[in-house]
């Protein structure tokens, strides 16, 4: 199988190393060339993809970031405000989702504490203080750098943010230990209602025992007479035994 000078497909797009190579093989008459240019066209168009799917991410979250300012800024007035909490929520979150997504780890961490901490916020776990504030405001601005070193380089860039990610995570562990020391001091409470919910319990007075009947004592045997009476007894008859009833003993 032979290939004309001329090929009907285009190169365009294609390095113009791989234009020589597909040349040389197509004077050799190898079939090569074509599935090099496919492969490379294929990489081409993923590249393209990959790169304008970044760029959108990048539009979409600093739309995302313009607004979470002025929704942090109302916040700080109205700390309880759900409609703002869940605003600032979403758009960390989907940040959160999509540098996952692109493999950008370092920004997925740097928003995936800050998004636990908006949870915490938005559930009502915790209060929105001056040390949080000041906080949040930090890793919003962490993130903006993120996002800017990856629109200049397409690269995260070099600060790993540790040592911010590792407050977020003490922050959001305070958190917790605070709600559960809440719950623990509350039971005692609970307790007292759960008992006085408990109806009480009528106590019969305990009756007093029926007087038993005095058991007779056990009838004792009659005493036999004695041996001494028995033997004065003999004596009185001694006499009439040994002189018999005819003769009466003699006086002197």
């Amino acid at each position: 199988m032979s290939f004309s000078k001329d090929p009907p497909y285009c190169l365009t797009g294609s390095c113009r190393g791989a234009t020589s190579i597909a040349r040389n093989s197509i004077k050799k008459g190898c079939s090569r060339p074509m599935r090099l240019i496919e492969s490379r066209d294929n990489s081409n168009r993923q590249m393209d993809n990959q790169r304008e799917i970044i760029e959108e991410f990048l539009i979409e979250s600093n739309e995302s970031l313009a607004q979470l300012d002025l929704d942090f800024v109302a916040l700080e007035e109205r700390p309880d405000d759900q409609d703002l909490l869940s605003s600032i929520f979403r758009a960390i979150h989907t940040i959160k989702g999509v540098s996952g997504f692109l493999g950008f780890t370092i920004l997925g961490a740097v928003t995936h504490h800050a998004e636990n901490i908006l949870s915490q916020l938005r559930d009502g776990d915790r209060k929105l203080t001056h040390e949080l504030t000041d906080l949040l405001l930090e890793t919003f601005d962490a993130v903006k750098k993120i996002l800017a070193e990856i629109e200049s380089t397409s690269e995260e860039g070099d600060d790993d943010c540790k040592e911010l990610v590792a407050r977020l995570e003490t922050a959001c562990r305070v958190s917790t230990v605070e709600q559960a020391s809440d719950e623990f001091a509350d039971e005692p409470d609970g307790v007292e209602e759960a008992a006085a919910e408990v109806p009480e319990l009528a106590v019969e007075a305990p009756t007093a025992p029926a007087p038993q009947q005095p058991t007779p004592a056990p009838a004792t045997p009659q005493s036999r007479p004695s041996r001494t009476r028995k033997s004065s007894r003999r004596v009185r008859r001694l006499p009439i035994r040994i002189f018999g009833s005819g003769s009466k003993p003699s006086t002197t």
